[in-house]
């Protein structure tokens, strides 16, 4: 309690120096090995997340063998379990291209979004221009929307790198900030 009042909050100065330098240099060092390194990162998280699936699939497909009941619930389970196993083993022996087609997908998904939407807004602009009303604002909105649309189809690799960048100063940026307040702690 602090003025009569419950917080959740800890003190920065109740925490000593080096608990916010340290994580601070680890942050810079992180977001700088995504910035320069991004196909290694890249390669390393998909390897990562790949181990965790296929543990995953293994522990479901044991979990399905050994339980009981329904077996048309098990059989689901182990299938499951199996298809876990597969992606788990196609992220860990082929890091890249997996990485590759997810975020293809993931990219294209989004993309066919934003047509969609570009679609409702300019059917919007439509409805607004009988009213009286001005359709501009929704048409720009429909533009914008096909424009990266498109930008997200034609470059996915570009996308991609650009945003695990962006991601990467971001954490740059955080890292120099608790050097900085652990720097003026020690002070």
């Amino acid at each position: 309690m602090e003025n009569g009042r419950s917080t959740i909050f800890v003190s920065t100065r109740s925490l000593p120096w080096w608990s916010l330098l340290v994580p601070g240099v680890i942050a810079i060092l992180a977001g700088a090995f995504i910035f320069f390194q991004t196909d290694n990162f890249v390669q390393l998280l998909t390897i990562t997340v790949g181990f965790f699936v296929l543990l995953n699939g293994i522990a479901t497909v044991i979990g399905a063998i050994r339980s009981g009941g329904d077996s048309g619930r098990r059989l689901l389970t182990l299938l499951r379990g199996v298809l876990g196993i597969v992606i788990g083993a196609l992220a860990l022996t082929l890091p890249f291209m997996f990485a590759a087609i997810a975020w293809s997908v993931m990219l294209t998904l989004v993309a066919i979004q934003l047509i969609i939407a570009a679609i409702l807004e300019i059917g919007v602009a439509y409805r607004l221009r009988g009213r009286g009303a001005p359709m501009s604002s929704a048409l720009v909105s429909a533009v914008f929307s096909i424009l990266l649309a498109v930008l997200l189809l034609s470059a996915p690799a570009a996308v991609g790198v650009a945003t695990l960048r962006f991601i990467a100063i971001f954490i740059i940026l955080l890292g120099i900030g608790l050097v900085v307040m652990g720097w003026r702690l020690r002070r």
